[in-house]
């Protein structure tokens, strides 16, 4: 972009965002890091105005507990 962090737009940070999103394909936990990032910047070290972002913020992937076999819960009592 070649400019300064403190001039870009809001536009300019959802366009960002979208290339994150979109172009590097980064995860949704790596996503709200830089949500919360800008945010902050923004919010408290700048002391601007509370942000709000259009994008929906992604929810973080819910995994599945791994299931042990039944060999592997005697093992453990052993």
């Amino acid at each position: 972009m070649g400019q300064s962090i403190d001039r870009l737009s809001k536009k300019d940070i959802q366009v960002f965002l979208l290339y994150l999103i979109q172009e590097k394909k980064v995860s949704s936990s790596t996503q709200n890091q830089y949500i919360n990032a800008i945010k902050f910047y923004y919010e408290k070290v700048l002391k601007q105005t509370k942000m709000v972002f259009t994008l929906e913020r992604p929810n973080k992937t819910k995994k599945l507990p791994e299931i042990l076999t039944e060999q592997e819960v005697l093992l453990i009592f052993k």
